[in-house]
């Protein structure tokens, strides 16, 4: 895989995207920013609002691969290990690959 080199060139995100990230660090706490942090590596934007997470069995993943999409219209981001018939799909509100695709926005 290349390896990804942070941009250094201003970029203009959205600022829903910047709210969220930082109403997240106040809720989510370190380790959740050290672990999405620490998938960077494995985002693949697809398409505008769709990206590609590739999953880690070391960071719990039991899929090979997630799908972040962001909905414009209710300006939410949805996961595929949100799906209601997988476990804990309740309680992940924001998990770490949604997380990934924030951070991936700030630095990519």
């Amino acid at each position: 895989m290349p390896i990804k080199e942070p941009s250094t060139k201003p970029k203009m995100i959205d600022s829903h995207i910047a709210e969220e990230i930082l109403s997240l660090i106040e809720i989510k706490g370190k380790s959740w920013i050290r672990r999405s942090i620490a998938r960077l590596s494995d985002v693949y934007e697809c398409r505008d609002g769709t990206w590609i997470v590739r999953g880690r069995r070391r960071m719990g993943d039991a899929e090979p691969i997630y799908i972040v999409q962001f909905d414009k219209n209710s300006k939410k981001f949805k996961c595929t290990c949100q799906q209601a018939y997988k476990p804990y799909a309740k309680t992940r509100k924001v998990c770490t690959h949604i997380g990934a695709c924030l951070f991936y926005q700030l630095f990519f």
